[in-house]
């Protein structure tokens, strides 16, 4: 307060003008509301890390993992298995080095203390120095697929163990293709070292007997 030309007391009041930042707050703020509503619709459990991966800011919740509102520094030995961490641990310093997002499947502790697979995406999100600010991704719960390929594996090879406890031989052939395709053990049938012919119908015609 100052006094003006004749002594009266008076005020000064200065306005600056911030309607322009205001309406950018809000199509931020507005962007982050639509692509977190994008995200958990997917299916999908969003989280946030530091600029190095060593604070986990947030995660929510899932019904394969506990989340946190509070930002944590334990979270490999909260939710990874420690030998899974070294390649997990390769993965980001890539990611961070290279700038490019992380894309990576692998294992987590459960919340009940069980096994479960995850998908987990994270984006680097940048200041206007180009420095990391912090790390925006998502996490998708793929334990069932996982354990289904898992099975299908196990399978797989239960039936190649008794393939070759038989010394059976197996063909298949694709006929919309017309692929043919041979085990080893078929190729040896026939008199041929695995992968010497193509096979196919007149690779095995020729070795019947003319007899038969």
């Amino acid at each position: 307060m100052d006094g003006g030309q004749d002594g009266t007391p008076c005020l000064a009041i200065l306005f600056t003008d911030i309607t322009d930042r205001k309406r950018t707050e809000e199509a931020l703020r507005t962007s982050e509301e639509r692509f977190w509503a994008l995200a958990t619709t997917g299916g999908a459990a969003i989280y946030r890390m530091s600029p190095d991966w060593r604070i986990m800011y947030h995660l929510d919740p899932t019904s394969l993992l506990d989340g946190t509102e509070e930002p944590i520094t334990g979270w490999q030995a909260k939710y990874l298995f420690e030998e899974d961490r070294p390649a997990i641990n390769q993965a980001i310093e890539r990611a961070i080095r290279d700038r490019i997002i992380l894309a990576l499947e692998h294992r987590v502790r459960r919340a009940d203390g069980g096994i479960g697979w995850v998908l987990s995406r994270a984006a680097p999100m940048t200041g206007p120095d180009g420095a990391i600010r912090e790390w925006f991704g998502t996490v998708i719960d793929v334990t069932e697929r996982r354990e289904a390929v898992e099975r299908m594996t196990r399978s797989e090879e239960r039936l190649q163990l008794a393939l070759d406890m038989g010394r059976l031989g197996t063909w298949d052939w694709d006929i919309r293709q017309g692929a043919l395709v041979w085990s080893e053990e078929q190729y040896r049938m026939q008199g041929y070292a695995p992968g010497e012919v193509e096979p196919s119908y007149e690779a095995w015609l020729a070795r019947v007997h003319p007899e038969d």
